[in-house]
Formats: C-alpha cells, structure tokens, sequence
C-alpha cells in the first residue's frame, strides 16, 4: 500500500542483541474490555461513538454520520486495536478482545506495510484476527477490495462462513453497513453498503480463479500449501490497486524449502521475547533460541534460571529490524498464547504432545516453524545416479555425442519453458535437448537457461539453431502465456509442422493428457502437472533418463533443477489427505520443464509412452477432440 508504517525500534540489549524491539504494541494493554474504557486516547470520542450505536431499536442513524465518526478517531490512533472490543462480537453477549492475544496487536496498525506474515502454530487466534482485521479496514476504507485466498474450497467456505458470517450477524458493524437485502452475500463474496467488497478464492488446482479478479489488498492464508509460482499469479489482482498494494500472509511452518519458509527469511523475523524477573535474561519464543528450554512442567519459565515467565510481560523483537517497515513477520508458537499456557488443562496437553508426538510435527503444528526438508520427488541423489553419459553439460560434447550414437537414436527434440520471475526472481528460459534410444530410454543430451529476454525473436532463433544443430524432429515447448506470441513467431520461421506446443494444468484430474484448442483454434496437448512431474520422476529414479556427468558447482549444474519438486499433502476436513507436487519455493525448475516437454514430444511422436503413465490418472491420454463429456474435475 502507499503509507509505509512508523515503527520506531531501538536494541534491546543483553544477551540477545542481535535482536530489536519495537515500540508498537509491546504488552496486553490493548486488550481492553468496555469497562476499560478509562485507559483509552480519545474516551469521550468513543464513548460518544458508541452510544450512538446503542441507540433503541428503530432510532435512525445515518451511516454516514457513524462511519464518519468511526474514520475521524482512527486518524488519530497509530493502532486500532482498542476499538475492537466495541465493535466486533463473537457472539451476541461476548466482545472481541485481544486481551488472550496481544501478539496481534501490530496486525491492526493503521499505516500498513507492503508485506507482512503470520507464522503460527495451530489454534492461537490466528484465522478470527484475519477475518476481524479485513472487517475493520473493509468498514473504514469505502470502496476498498480485498482478495482472500487459501489453497482449498473447503478452507474458503469455512472462513467465509464460520468466521466473516459469524461477524456480521453479530456485530454493529454487520448491522450498520451490511444488509443481506441489498448487499452480495454468498460465499465467494461479500460487499457493504460502503462499496467495500471481499472476495474469497482458492488455488489448489488452479489460479484462473483468481485471474481478471482486482483487488486493493489480499490475503493468503495456509501459504505453506500455496505453490510459490501460484503465489506470484495471485498477486498480480493487486496490480491495478493505485494507492493500496499490501499482501498478508499467514500459514504453519512445514517444511524448510517451503513457500512460508521463503518469505520468512525474507522478512523481519519477529519473534515473542518474555524478560526474566529473576535473572533478567530475554527469552526468545524460537526452537533456534530458547524455545524448548522455556517449556516446562507447569507453563513457560526462564530457559536460564528456571524461574516462571509471564508472556503477558512480552513484546515483539525483530531480527531484522531495519525490514519492519516494509516487510514485517511475527512468529505464534502455542506455549506463548495465554489461551495454551494459562490453562492447565492445555498445557498438560501440550506437554503430552511434546512427549509422545514425532518431532517434526510437534514443530510444525504446535510451534508453527519448518521441520525439514520435503520429501523430494528426485533426490539429489537420483540426479547423481542418472547422470551417467561419457560428457559434460556442453553443447560442443553434447553435438558429438548426437554425431556418433545418431544410429542409436529413433528420435530428437528440444524441449523449452519460457522464462517468467519466480517468488526469488530466479526463473530463466530453459533449453534440453533430448534423445529417445531404440531401447526407448532417454538421453537428456544438454539443457542450458538464459534470462527472459526482452527481445523474444533472441529466444525463437536459439531454440532454431539447437533444432538445426542438433537434426531435431520437434520442437515441444510451454504455450501458456508468453508462449502463444512464441508459437506465432516459430510459425513465421517456416517451423509449423514441427512444433509441440503443451500446457501444463493443474485441473486435469482424470487425463493425464488431452488434445485441446485455443481461442485461435491452435491445437496444442493440456498436460496433468503433477502426473507428468511424477512420470519423469519414476522415469529418472527408474535408471530409463540419462543425464551428462554430474557438474559439483551448482551454479553451472542445470540439472539441480530436477531436485525442485516435492511432495505435500493437505488435511480435509473430512479428515482425509490431498496429495499435490509442489515446487520448492527456494529452487527454479525451468530445466525439469524443458526436459518433459522434449521427452513427451518424443513419446507422443512415437506413440509410445511408459505404461506407469496410465496408473498415474483414470483416463491416460485422450488424443481425439471433441470428448469433454464430463469435463475437467475443478
């Protein structure tokens, strides 16, 4: 957004220097209940405000002159906090109160940063402070859009209607600028009588919901099973936003090369710190710090001196503290949360889940920080076994290579994904170039990346030149996007008849391929992602995909790529698993593109692919048109 926050930082000192704390929202005061109201800047204002809203049923009262009022006080406050007692209710006789849950103090700031993060352990408040923070800026900011996303339908309904539903029918707020008659109300969307709208998505099998959607601000929630590259399609809904432009991202650590890993590095790295009364040591909330000593037997204590803590006598400290104003991150763990280490019953909980669950659940769900790595679907060790050829990654060895084993070979194609711009600005046009044996395994002969080229005919006469070079019989490459100006241009070079155009989709859950058409009537094969990722995967770890001798520097190593792709599975609420392939957030995977576009080029040329392709989907390939009788699953 355009107001960047002014959160003054200053060193805390002692033993934990290299950590700062900001001034803002440092302690529980914020948690006020009506009865509080003394405490409050600006209590005649409020209380003015209020009884105004309390007005017997049938008064009239102009929503302008409400909203009016509300907008003129929250001018004055740098955080927002202490009106939401007097706003929000959970239900008809409770208020909402962040007196269990000062760490969410900052989320309510006024002046808003570009990005923030919320990385939390399970059940700390985390989902209730999204719906309430989006409501209060919904109803301050007329006209204000905002896009809420997570990665399954099921997620969306739930907060659309277990949360954002639950505020409004209890609220003032909902009374007061939200009526069911004149206002959109389903579950992917809602607006107010101010011309506030939220809209909700979800992203799993594929970001087109998202497409042509604007918005001023968006959320994306469970991040941690958001593809980094869905992610980045996304974020685009904000690319129309003038004034606005800010991103909040809240999810559960999982993995160390995973989306909300990523962004966490990227960002302030806050962290709960509760002082010591005894010895005045700064205990850090974080496993890397003082984390599991500060567990013990009846609730959190010095991870010194043993004495009891109070996490009411804590506040944020960030590591990165010159970040806070651009990018600021909190970390939630459950020991930190009143609501977990105030009551007895839920501590021993916790303890028992400390003892008996595996460590790197008690990490993720409880704690809310990355375990380990995910579980990669080709290892860097397969990659090594694989990479058995006599010759190096160079196109010199690699053109030698195709010139003497050219009676060994029933096939060559080059294989290219356009470059884009990752979660890490790391994706690059790649290039492979690769042989199908008479024994029908694969040769990967060479594969190269160069950076998205402003001039795209750069691009089209380099991938002509290995067609030439290397004597190819197509050319399979992505034709999403950027890819259909790349099929126009290969067709003005005279290349038609030899090009495979693909597109990889997430929403083929019955195909593993289909024969489709463009708006221009280009035929071109749609692809199942994760299928075809899996396919290659068996492939490779199979010993039937070849690959030049293994490069030790990794910066010239193109075939690292490989090991981008990881497993992941979501929890349903029906209490099942949803498998999906991610790419790993820190690694690009433009060459593992590359090589499958090449390689099932070849097999679809030859008609003839691996027959563990057709255990992977229900249908396998359907090579005819015109026999969507069911559709694509969504």
């Amino acid at each position: 957004m355009g107001i960047i926050p002014k959160m003054h930082v200053a060193n805390v000192g002692g033993n934990k220097a290299r950590y700062h704390s900001s001034t803002v929202a440092s302690s529980f005061d914020f948690g006020i209940s009506k009865d509080d109201l003394a405490t409050v800047e600006g209590l005649e204002r409020i209380r003015t405000l209020i009884d105004r809203l309390t007005l017997p049923s049938g008064a009239s009262i102009g929503m302008r002159d409400i909203f009016g009022g509300l907008s003129d006080i929250t001018r004055t406050m740098p955080n927002m906090a202490p009106l939401l007692p007097l706003i929000f209710r959970v239900d008809p006789r409770v208020s909402f109160s962040l007196h269990n849950y000062a760490q969410f103090v900052p989320l309510y700031n006024r002046e808003i940063p570009p990005e923030r993060l919320l990385l939390a352990g399970r059940q700390v408040g985390k989902t209730a402070n999204l719906c309430t923070n989006s409501l209060l800026i919904a109803s301050i900011v007329p006209s204000f859009k905002q896009m809420y996303v997570t990665p399954l339908f099921e997620q969306t309904k739930r907060f659309s209607m277990n949360h954002v539903n639950r505020m409004l029918r209890h609220t003032w707020l909902g009374k007061a600028i939200f009526d069911p008659a004149k206002c959109e109300h389903n579950v992917l969307q809602k607006s107010l009588m101010n011309d506030s709208r939220l809209t909700f998505s979800y992203c799993f099998s594929s970001t087109d919901r998202a497409r042509g959607a604007d918005a001023d601000s968006l959320t994306a929630d469970e991040i941690q099973d958001i593809d980094s590259d869905a992610l980045k399609v996304v974020r685009e809904c904000m690319s129309g936003s003038k004034i606005w432009r800010f991103a909040t991202y809240a999810g559960t650590g999982k993995t160390t090369d995973n989306t909300i890993e990523i962004l966490r590095l990227r960002s302030s790295q806050g962290e709960w710190m509760i002082p010591c009364r005894s010895c005045r040591k700064e205990n850090i909330a974080s496993v890397a710090e003082d984390m599991m000593g500060m567990i013990g037997p009846r609730g959190l204590k010095c991870a010194k001196c043993g004495y009891s803590l109070s996490t009411r006598d804590g506040k944020w400290v960030h590591k990165f503290p010159d970040r806070v104003t651009v990018f600021p991150s909190w970390h939630l763990p459950q020991p930190i949360m009143p609501q977990h280490c105030e009551n007895a019953r839920a501590w021993r909980e916790l303890l028992e889940k400390l003892k008996h669950d595996k460590a790197t659940h008690f990490r993720n769900e409880v704690l809310g920080e990355a375990a380990d790595a995910g579980s990669k679907l080709i290892t860097l060790e397969a990659i090594k076994k694989a990479s058995s050829l006599p010759f190096k990654n160079t196109r010199r060895e690699a053109l030698k290579r195709r010139i003497d084993m050219r009676n060994s070979y029933i096939g060559i194609a080059i294989g290219v994904d356009w470059g884009g711009r990752g979660i890490l600005e790391d994706s690059f046009t790649a290039y492979a170039v690769t042989g199908l044996r008479t024994d029908y395994r694969a040769e990967v002969l060479f594969a190269t990346k160069s950076p998205p080229s402003v001039n795209n005919m750069d691009e089209i006469i380099y991938a002509i030149s290995l067609f030439k070079q290397f004597r190819a019989d197509c050319i399979g490459f992505d034709y999403r996007g950027a890819g259909e100006v790349k099929d126009t241009m290969f067709v003005q070079r005279g290349m038609t008849k030899y090009l495979m155009p693909w597109v990889n989709e997430s929403t083929l859950a019955r195909y593993f391929a289909k024969l489709k058409r463009s708006p221009t009537n280009r035929r071109y094969v749609s692809i199942n992602r994760g299928a075809a990722i899996q396919l290659l995967a068996h492939e490779l770890n199979g010993g039937r995909v070849f690959l030049p001798q293994f490069e030790q520097d990794s910066t010239q190593n193109m075939f690292l790529d490989l090991n981008s792709w990881m497993d992941n599975y979501i929890a349903r609420p029906d209490g099942t698993n949803l498998y999906q392939v991610l790419k790993s957030a820190c690694q690009p995977d433009d060459v593992g593109w590359a090589i499958i576009y090449s390689l099932f080029s070849l097999y679809r040329r030859k008609q003839h692919w691996p027959t563990y392709m057709s255990s992977l989907t229900e249908r396998g390939i359907i090579e005819a048109e015109n026999k969507d009788d069911d559709g694509d699953d969504d």
